[in-house]
């Protein structure tokens, strides 16, 4: 589900976590072509992650895009989306997963995030599961400049400033124009699957009937 993203036609970075830590690459405007490498390589129980590329790309500028690797920031021409991912505080997050404890403590702090912004008149978010935590999704329509990377970062900065806390906290990072975010119906591995940090499957968990640019 999470290339509702991309307009038909278009360009697609997916970056697979491999086990041992290293990322590869995937480039493809043949959408039927990517959900059967995605279908794949999801079901690969070594494979820890799948993520996507959030912005438009330049088709004209990837021809310099080594083989198996990421696009850089002058690959993407315009910011569609502005995502505030909320992680969810735990040991070692990195290598572990959340209890449904902790993302039930994180999924608060998302909740307060969306409220904040909709009373503040922006429309209502596409609101995901990560697998560990969770994406708050919001269209937009950005020129992918440095004056626009700066007012993302500054938006997140102050998101941060105000709702971090003991369970959860905003990644600042996602204002960069070549981050990448978990792609969503694919299985999330961070860790040992065990019953209490179990193995999860992200997902779109609400999605409004029309995505409204803010």
């Amino acid at each position: 589900r999470g290339l509702f993203l991309y307009e038909p036609d278009e360009f697609v970075n997916i970056r697979v976590l491999l086990d041992n830590d290293r990322m590869t690459s995937q480039f493809s405007s043949n959408k039927c072509k990517l959900v059967k490498f995605i279908a794949r390589t999801d079901n690969d129980p070594e494979i820890k992650a799948i993520y996507v590329q959030l912005q438009v790309l330049d088709p004209e500028r990837l021809t310099d895009v080594p083989q198996g690797k990421g696009v850089k920031r002058h690959h993407v021409s315009r910011y569609r989306w502005f995502v505030i991912d909320i992680d969810t505080l735990r040991p070692n997050k990195a290598k572990t997963n959340a209890t449904e404890e902790e993302k039930e403590h994180s999924s608060l702090a998302a909740r307060a995030v969306s409220l904040h912004l909709q009373n503040l008149a922006w429309p209502e978010p596409v609101f995901c599961d990560s697998g560990n935590g969770w994406h708050l999704v919001w269209k937009i329509d950005l020129s992918n400049t440095q004056e626009h990377y700066r007012m993302l970062e500054s938006c997140l900065l102050a998101l941060a400033a105000k709702f971090d806390n003991e369970h959860a906290e905003i990644d600042c990072s996602l204002a960069e124009p070549e981050q990448i975010i978990k792609l969503w119906g694919t299985m999330v591995r961070k860790g040992e699957n065990t019953p209490l940090r179990p193995w999860r499957r992200s997902s779109v968990a609400t999605m409004p009937d029309c995505v409204e640019v803010v």
